[in-house]
Parts: structure tokens; sequence; C-alpha cells
């Protein structure tokens, strides 16, 4: 059991890159650290292991997009957390500190640095090869201050390699809470109406409008045979809401923050809608398969204006399918082959194999060890 301290800064809570964050640090809890959380906007809940100091925000799920925007709006939106967390670091005097995102993690590293600690990224997301060569020889020269880099795919593990040497990166693929895993998970609806759900962030850039739009061309079709469930927050999220009050045949829950919460809302459908990007599922489509359904994910990455495809081998036959989201038509077609075939009601098992297999808590645990082995190697 180790006693050391480790900071965690993160730019929000409500999003599925800190979740992933937040069950790393609850096992380092468990194995003797003191976790220490620093984090910009409203907290949704609280870990009993964890100590917190929130920082007053704009909510990221919902204003976050512009720090895509430009280099210069990030580092601004940073600014309060890269302030804090230099002020943290130095009262606490930590053994690692760790960071939400890899623009975050490559501005501090080098200067927390300067107090002693060692520095571990954490990002979830698919950022693609890096050619610009200035940017490139930027990158390299910040990574060399960072101990691990904690990525979620093999592809994304094979662009940190062009920057971060190999031996630092670590890939934690998400996992689903074992609440999604308990028993009643194979519940369906089995009726003559076939349920869609959707829960994440709402905007363009996490492919969710395609069924938007495929619900409010049924709804003027006068279609009731095919329901639409909606949660979550975002900045598109008030287009969703409007819609759900005029048409019968889509419903907004809001967002939800409870896990328990979460998983009746996926087990109100028999298929869920989620997102992919080029080499990784992102968290929903993972907790539904967890909860036994099958998914249904757009073809192209999740990225703002990609048109690169998902790996296939991401979502197998037995388990989901992959929609062009390009052309309405497709989306709307196989709804309806869904929905005449009942394929679903014959998936639940291999959703569940499949979520048990790849993506359950052991990936987390591999994380955390590699950062206990770090801490061990400081006291030798």
């Amino acid at each position: 059991m180790y006693k050391k301290k480790i900071i965690a800064v993160t730019q929000c809570f409500p999003c599925g890159s800190w979740l992933s964050i937040e069950k790393i640090l609850d096992v380092l809890a468990t194995s003797g650290f003191e976790v220490i959380i620093l984090g910009l906007g409203e907290l949704q809940s609280k870990n009993p292991k964890f100590k917190y100091h929130v920082i007053p925000y704009l909510a990221f799920n919902k204003f976050g997009d512009i720090t895509t925007r430009s280099p210069i709006l990030n580092f601004l939106w940073n600014l309060p957390l890269i302030v804090g967390g230099l002020i943290l670091t130095a009262l606490q005097k930590p053994t690692f500190v760790t960071y939400n995102g890899l623009a975050t993690g490559l501005t501090l590293a080098p200067l927390v640095r300067v107090f002693g600690p060692k520095s571990i990224i954490m990002y979830h997301t698919f950022i693609g090869e890096v050619t610009n060569k200035a940017l490139l020889f930027l990158l390299k020269l910040l990574g060399k201050s960072v101990d691990i880099v904690v990525v979620n795919s093999q592809g994304s593990g094979k662009d940190a390699e062009t920057f971060i040497e190999k031996k630092k990166i670590v890939i934690n693929e998400h996992f689903a809470d074992d609440v999604f895993f308990s028993n009643d998970s194979k519940e369906t609806n089995g009726g003559n109406t076939l349920t869609i759900a959707y829960a994440g962030r709402i905007d363009e850039d996490k492919l969710c409008f395609p069924l938007v739009h495929a619900a409010k061309k049924m709804y003027k079709e006068h279609r009731t045979d095919i329901q639409f469930n909606f949660a979550g927050a975002g900045k598109d999220a008030n287009v969703v809401e409007t819609l759900a009050k005029n048409c019968p045949n889509i419903h907004y829950f809001g967002y939800i923050k409870e896990r328990k919460e979460l998983k009746q809302f996926y087990n109100k459908a028999d298929v869920i809608w989620a997102f992919a990007d080029e080499t990784y599922l992102a968290l929903p489509a993972i907790e539904a398969l967890a909860c036994g359904k099958p998914i249904l994910i757009p073809k192209y990455a999740a990225i703002s204006g990609s048109k690169k495809l998902v790996n296939e081998s991401l979502v197998p036959n037995d388990v989901g399918w992959l929609v062009d989201t390009n052309d309405e038509n497709s989306v709307i077609n196989l709804l309806d082959e869904i929905s005449k075939n009942k394929y679903y009601l014959n998936m639940n098992n291999a959703c569940i194999k499949l979520a048990s297999e790849k993506y359950s808590k052991k990936n987390v645990e591999v994380v955390a060890e590699e950062i206990i082995a770090l801490a061990k190697s400081n006291d030798e």
C-alpha cells in the first residue's frame, strides 16, 4: 500500500473522458493513494474516496466546443485550471499530477515538473497523425516532461508514438461499470414498437442528428411503429426538446446523472444509437452492450468534419450495425429492416459476451498497475 498523493486536473465532470479517468483514480484510491481533484464547472457526483476542489465555470458539455476552434481559445478556457493546478501542486507536493486532455496535460507537465511530481496525461479522443513539422517538434519537446500517456485505443496509441516514447503509452479502452452488467440487463420490449435510444452529448459532432432527422421524417409520415428516446445535454439539446413537445414519437429525458437511471434508460429501448471514432467505441455504446442492447453506429468517425470510416471490427454483425448517416434513406431503411425482422430479440447474449470480454473492469486495472509500478520505482 503506497500512501502517495495524486492530483487530477479536469476541465469538465459530465463527460465520458472524466468518467474513464475517475475509474482509474478509484482503483488508485483503493490501493492507498490520496486522490485530490481539481476541476472546472458543476460537479455531478462525489466519490467519498476523493477530495474535491471545484472552480465554478461554464458547463463544458454545453459550451466546451469553443475550445476546438483555436489553440488560443483552448488555452483561455483552461487558464483557471492551469493556474489552479500549479498552485495546488505547489501546496500539496503530490507524487503524480494527472490531466484530462492532451492540450491541458502538455501545457502543464513542463511547469509541474519544476515542483517535482511526475505527469500522467489521459485523453479520450482520436487525434490523427501529426504531419505539421513545427507542431510535431513542439509536441515532442513538451512530451519529454510526461511520464505516462493513457490513450483509449490502439489507433490513438500509434498516433501518440509520433511524439511520445512508446514505452510511456498505455492503452485503456472504455469499460462499463458493473451496474450495467447486472442480471436485469436482458430485458427487451418485445412488442410491435421498435424503440431506438440515444444517450450522450447532443450536437452535430456526435452524429446524433441523422437519427433526429429520421425521427422527424417518420413523424411527418404519421409513423408510430418506431419510437425515439434521447437523453443528454449539449448546445443543440433544445432542438430535441422542442421536437419532443410536438412529435409524439420523440421523447427527451434530459441529462441523466445517475448510472442506475442511465441503465434504466437503456433498458427501455430495443436498440441504442451511439457513436465511435475510427478505432474505438464511445462509452454509451459500451454501456449499451453491457446491458445486452445491440448498437447502431454511424459508419463515419465522430470527429467534426471527418469523412474517415469507423473500423468495421468494432461492430460485429451479432451485436449491431454500421449505418451510412450521409444518406437519410439508408438510416430509415435500416430502421425499418430492424423493426420488421426484430433481430434485436436474439442479440442480447452476444452483446453482453462482447462487453464482458473486451470492455470490463480489467481494462482500467491494467492502467492503475502501471501507475503503481511507477510509484514503486521512485522508491527504489
